[in-house]
């Protein structure tokens, strides 16, 4: 079962290389996304298409990223992160968001994230509305890599918030 689901995955991560590469990329409006929730913690990498990203911080930012250095420009990213991607584990621990890094390449911007908690993780509620503001359509895919297999998620401006039980 878990080679079904790797095989699902790289057919998906296929398919989103070959839209980007015929430049059909903005017809579809998707982020994609690796993640792993372990005993204590739940982090990854997010991968989006990064003109759709930009766009979501400019509107974030009141429409414009001009004049602002690079302290500035790193907290609105932060900001918008700490908005648009939260984690609460177990019912009632709301876990604080760490962006560890991010970069980007001509076409793609991506960030690593992670939450941790003190406890076992044995419930995680996940909410990802990155973009759904400024594309109607997007869609947020997350992999994650758990002690009882691999799900995928898939977030979308009807169904922001999903849940991992253990």
């Amino acid at each position: 079962m878990k080679g079904v689901r790797f095989g699902n995955f790289l057919q998906m991560l296929a398919l989103f290389c070959f839209l980007c590469s015929t430049g059909m990329c903005h017809s579809i409006h998707i982020s994609y996304g690796k993640a792993r929730l372990g005993r204590n913690a739940f982090s990854g990498r997010i991968i989006f298409y990064k003109d759709d990203f930009f766009r979501a911080l400019e509107s974030w930012n009141g429409g414009t990223l001009q004049h602002l250095n690079d302290r500035q420009f790193d907290s609105l990213k932060l900001s918008y992160w700490q908005s648009h991607l939260s984690a609460v584990a177990n019912d009632t621990s709301k876990l604080s968001l760490t962006i560890s890094g991010n970069n980007e390449d001509a076409s793609s911007i991506w960030f690593d994230f992670a939450f941790s908690d003190p406890k076992e993780i044995v419930v995680l509620k996940v909410k990802y509305t990155a973009l759904f503001k400024e594309f109607s359509g997007q869609m947020n895919l997350l992999n994650v890599e758990t002690r009882a297999g691999e799900k995928s998620l898939i977030f979308s401006s009807s169904s922001p918030q999903l849940k991992i039980t253990l």
